[in-house]
């Protein structure tokens, strides 16, 4: 398998390019949690509208 196949891979199962930046760049895993959190409150934030009945 070649690195560019591993990347696009990595990409498609984590979601997201930054996550494998943050690796590459040595960033921790509070860091990169971090990440995931404010991707989680903005769809919360957005989802939030359509929701017939309330969480």
């Amino acid at each position: 398998m070649s690195k560019k196949f591993l990347v696009i891979l990595f990409d498609l199962l984590i979601g997201d390019e930054r996550y494998r930046k943050g690796i590459d760049e040595g960033k921790s895993g509070a860091e990169l949690s971090s990440l995931w959190i404010d991707e989680n409150k903005a769809f919360k934030d957005i989802s939030s509208k359509y929701l017939i009945y309330g969480r």
